[in-house]
């Protein structure tokens, strides 16, 4: 009966109970304070790898996401990523099933089918997502037509069904999940009995299922076989496409959007990570955290449950946010000084990540200056100095405004900067404008320079008129002094 058992386990879950009997703090309003439960989170791992040493044992999705929610949002990159992880390994030293999966429902949404499928080199090909391969799936029978075995497409997993009379009769008990097994026990199919991944059986029904399922098999009603046999037989030469119905209690299509955008721009950051040569920090290393805190936002715990899905998902971009602020462009303190209108512009950018980062640096269109964008390459913990190409068309005081962003643009880095410019050269329009400027005044003075040159000339060449004579003039003598002088007519009048 042991090797008919495989146990499914939440690679996030291991995670955190791993964090947990490690001790850890919780922030409060007066600060850190040392969590609690490191004693139970080291018993119940200690307990963990007792029981899987010789079991069969496959992982879910990361955080046990709704892989058909995020995948219809557009969350392609973080579907593949919660199938991805070699923590059971690590954590438990043991060998799970690699390539098996078993979403929420047992059910696959043919766009969730499409990004186990994807190729492109932003995700598989990325160290994040090496092992995200997908080889066979466990769903519903009534989802998928046919019998075994099956594939899903021509490039999809095989499909191994879930009986879904004796998982429905769970939620009743272990005696109907018993009783309708029992109408199965002369068939030659496989039974694959999978519970709700939100499974609230208490220990006592989970015992009395097991052992109802060993008696059956001691009395050879049914045969026990591993769930590995299924995953590894004949090679399907049915291919079916997957039957998908939206669930109701599904994660909300707002939930949904609001991870897959920021899981967008936190694909976009890694892009544009590189392992500096001189430290061991890795990209991955810088960006699991958020990618494992988008996985939690995305949780099919979060069914019907929008505000702790908006708590959860506030949670990974603030871890994206703090990301994105290690970048930026430091903030001159005094003006700078272009003596030509080819002057580069000097820039001083800033990367406290452990990793290098390859940014995309660009200035505000503005009239004065311009500059394309261009590619830089920022150093692990280090400021760097960089001299951007520019071309500036006016003199004065101005100001320029420079900010950081992804290789792809979509992502901004830090925060803009506002550079104060001052510029002591003239532009190509300047220069004309000055050169008609000072043409018109000297030919405005030199014309009035030659006029008057040429009047002089002119005064002096025409000959001077000669003098007439005339007669004297004289004034007139009054009466009185006249009178009784001889020879006056007006003294013999009197």
């Amino acid at each position: 009966m042991t090797q008919a058992i495989c146990l499914a386990i939440d690679p996030d879950l291991v995670t955190t109970v791993q964090a947990m009997a490690a001790g850890y703090h919780v922030q409060a309003p007066g600060g850190q304070v040392a969590g609690k439960g490191q004693a139970a989170a080291h018993a119940w791992l200690d307990r963990l790898k007792q029981d899987v040493p010789g079991r069969c044992v496959f992982a879910l999705p990361g955080a046990d996401a709704d892989l058909n929610a995020l995948a219809r949002a557009g969350g392609t990159p973080l579907v593949q990523y919660a199938l991805a992880g070699t923590v059971l390994r690590q954590a438990l030293g043991v060998a799970p099933l690699t390539g098996m999966t078993w979403p929420i429902d047992g059910q696959l949404d043919p766009k969730t089918l499409a990004a186990f499928t994807d190729n492109s080199q932003q995700t598989l090909d990325s160290d994040l997502l090496k092992s995200a391969k997908v080889s066979s799936v466990l769903l519903s029978s009534a989802t998928v037509p046919g019998s075994d075995p099956t594939q899903l497409g021509d490039k999809g997993p095989r499909v191994i069904r879930i009986d879904d009379l004796v998982t429905a009769a769970l939620a009743n008990g272990p005696a109907a999940a018993l009783s309708a097994l029992q109408l199965h026990t002369g068939s030659a199919s496989p039974i694959v009995i999978a519970p709700p991944h939100q499974w609230t059986a208490s220990k006592a029904d989970a015992q009395s299922l097991l052992e109802g399922v060993q008696t059956m098999v001691d009395q050879q009603y049914l045969s026990a076989a591993g769930l590995a046999s299924l995953a590894s037989g004949p090679t399907p030469s049915a291919k079916v496409a997957p039957g998908y119905s939206a669930q109701g209690a599904e994660l909300s299509e707002v939930a949904a959007r609001d991870v897959a955008e920021t899981t967008t721009h936190a694909w976009d950051v890694y892009d544009s990570l590189q392992q500096d040569p001189t430290r061991p920090d890795t990209p991955e290393q810088v960006m699991s955290p958020t990618f494992d805190a988008l996985l939690r936002a995305a949780s099919g715990a979060w069914r019907g449950n929008d505000a702790g899905a908006a708590a959860a998902a506030s949670v990974s971009a603030g871890l994206l946010a703090g990301i994105e602020g290690q970048v930026g462009v430091v903030q001159p303190r005094s003006p700078i000084t272009l003596a030509s209108e080819d002057s580069p512009l000097p820039v001083r950018m800033v990367n406290n990540l452990p990793v290098r980062v390859k940014v995309s640096v660009k200035f505000q269109s503005l009239s004065g200056v311009t500059a394309p964008p261009s590619f830089q390459w920022i150093s692990a913990g280090l400021p760097r100095d960089v001299l951007i190409n520019s071309t500036v068309s006016r003199s004065g005081r101005f100001t320029a405004t420079v900010s950081l962003s992804t290789t792809s643009g979509r992502t901004a880095l830090g925060g803009p900067a506002r550079i104060e410019l001052t510029s002591t050269a003239f532009g190509t329009v300047n220069l004309v404008i000055t050169g008609i400027a000072a043409a018109a005044l000297f030919g405005l003075s030199g014309r009035r320079i030659y006029r008057r040159i040429a009047a002089s000339r002119k005064r002096k060449e025409q000959p001077e008129a000669p003098a007439e004579a005339t007669e004297p003039v004289h004034a007139p003598v009054p009466e009185k002094l006249t009178a009784g002088v001889p020879g006056d007519e007006r003294s013999s009048e009197s």
